[in-house]
């Protein structure tokens, strides 16, 4: 299942599922850090 499609289903964002995937040892190959830096971009 993707990550954004994980998301909706839980009712949270994008940000919050890359984040609890994170917390949970879980390797989406994207860190939170590279995420924060792609949003300060837009």
């Amino acid at each position: 299942m993707k990550l954004r499609r994980a998301a909706e289903l839980a009712d949270v964002t994008y940000v919050e599922m890359v984040s609890l995937a994170v917390e949970e040892g879980i390797d989406i190959g994207y860190s939170t850090a590279d995420l924060e830096r792609d949003l300060k971009r837009i």
